[in-house]
Order: C-alpha cells, then structure tokens, then sequence
C-alpha cells in the first residue's frame, strides 16, 4: 500500500501528493486512518438502520467540501478525530457486528478505500 500512497490518486482530485511522508493533499489525509466516530447510529433512514442501527463509522476528512456540509467539523476541521491502525478498525466493523448493527454504513471513506480494503480482509479471518 506504501506505493499507492506515494503519488496518491485515490480520488478524483488526482493531488499526487505523497501520504506516505505525512503530506496532505484536498482531503488533509496522510496515510493513516482517523476516525471521528463509530457506533450504532439510529437516525439514517429506516431502512438503513432499522430498529437495531447502521453500524456508522464517520471518517474524518473528505474529497468534496461541500458548503453545508452537516458533518464539517469531522469532513473539513483537522482536529476531530483519532487515528486507528488497520487492525484496529477491522476489530471496530467486528465489534460494531457484535452489537447488532445491520450493515457497516461507511461516512466519507474514499480517500481511505485501500485502507478499507485491508480492513474487511482482516475481519473476513
């Protein structure tokens, strides 16, 4: 994954920039993982959360900046959140699993989506 972080391309901002060094291009993400939360979350739609709740794990930062933005604090602010190792977060989808949750419902993770996939290999073993 170090090579994919070098000159990202992850999303289509294209920076180029290199996250391995702890640069940060549009969506202020380096290479590793923040989150600002996750848990069951009980006010997406029904059919999303059902009676039980989305297991939501909000990522910090975003690729879009929309102007009204009802997450901006954890999407475009840099001080909210806390970085997670890869294992980490493949022991929250479990864990978020264990509480019931109908789906993993993932806010803003394109510029993590090669994290993620290592993250959902873990948690498949």
């Amino acid at each position: 994954m170090d090579g994919l972080m070098k000159n990202c391309r992850i999303c289509p901002r294209n920076c180029g920039i290199n996250r391995s060094i702890g640069e940060t291009g549009f969506c202020k993400s380096d290479d590793r993982i923040k989150i600002a939360r996750a848990d069951l979350h009980f006010w997406e739609e029904p059919c999303i959360s059902g009676s039980v709740g989305s297991g939501t794990v909000f990522f910090s930062h975003c690729t879009l900046k929309c102007v009204f933005c009802q997450n901006y604090d954890i999407s475009q602010c840099n001080y909210y959140g806390k970085e997670v190792t890869i294992e980490r977060l493949s022991e929250i989808f479990l864990e978020l699993q264990e509480k019931g949750a109908l789906n993993i419902n993932l806010v803003t993770p394109t510029h993590y989506v090669y994290h993620i996939i290592l993250v959902f290999f873990l948690a498949s073993y």
